[in-house]
């Protein structure tokens, strides 16, 4: 009986692994989570920004150039717009650039900047923490997918294993070898067996659902 035994487990369990689609790595699957997260691609952008905003406020001690130009036309001597050089031609213009180098702004420059570093520091530290909630997130659905899937081989194992005791029993007590009592008792464990593998087939079923969608596959993908 223990060699039977020992023998059905084996096959179960090779079973179910030979069954699995695909394999899944908890840095590969840190990966996918990562790289679907749309609050850690937000958080992403805003460091962008505060790092742009960083790099314009020290522009602010740079020399700034100011150009402004203008022009006229005299629409009613048309016939004038190519006069030679010396006579008369219906329009005007003239251009002005200015060089302007800020000297002293009461320290509003220094402060701003000052605000601009705070502030991209301060969205760098989100974004390390926005991305450490989410390995732990997906660090913890993980194992829990992982769990659950080994409580269903586990189920599934040992339901084969009673049922293959309750034909024993069963072909036992139609020879008449055993008693009515000891194949309630079979009966009784097989459907405790058939009950344990139906909760941890849902079990694992929504632990796979949420292993998928935190990392943005369908939901029912084997793994």
């Amino acid at each position: 009986m223990k060699k039977i035994i020992t023998i059905l487990t084996l096959l179960c369990s090779f079973g179910l692994k030979a069954g699995a689609q695909q394999f899944l790595s908890r840095e590969a699957y840190r990966d996918k989570v990562e790289a679907y997260s749309q609050v850690l691609k937000q958080q992403r952008l805003k460091t962008m920004a505060s790092t742009e905003a960083r790099k314009i406020a020290n522009t602010g001690f740079l020399p700034q150039i100011d150009i402004t130009a203008e022009g006229t036309a005299n629409l009613n001597h048309l016939d004038k717009w190519n006069s030679p050089k010396g006579e008369y031609r219906p329009y005007t213009y003239q251009a002005l650039a200015t060089l302007a180098q800020p000297l002293y702004t009461g320290g509003s420059l220094i402060a701003q900047k000052r605000m601009a570093q705070a502030d991209e520091e301060l969205s760098q530290l989100t974004t390390e923490l926005t991305l450490d909630q989410i390995h732990y997130q997906s660090d913890a659905v993980y194992w829990n997918a992982s769990a659950a899937y080994a409580s269903l081989e586990a189920a599934a194992t040992f339901q084969d294993i009673i049922k293959k005791q309750h034909d024993i029993i069963q072909d036992r007590f139609n020879d008449g070898a055993i008693s009515r009592t000891d194949l309630l008792m079979i009966s009784t464990r097989q459907k405790e067996a058939e009950l344990q593998y139906i909760k941890a087939r849902q079990n694992y079923t929504l632990a796979l659902q949420q292993l998928n969608i935190l990392m943005g596959v369908a939901p029912n993908t084997p793994i």
